[in-house]
């Protein structure tokens, strides 16, 4: 799961919650905020 620094507060630790919760998965988080492109 790409947390790409979007999203609302706590939206992240939830949609981890989601997908171990009701598919059993064990998703990796990756905290890419600062590679987001600047908006001119």
């Amino acid at each position: 799961f790409v947390d790409n620094g979007l999203l609302r507060l706590h939206e992240a630790e939830q949609v981890m919650a989601t997908f171990a919760q009701h598919l059993g998965v064990q998703v990796i988080r990756v905290e890419a905020e600062l590679l987001r492109r600047p908006v001119p």
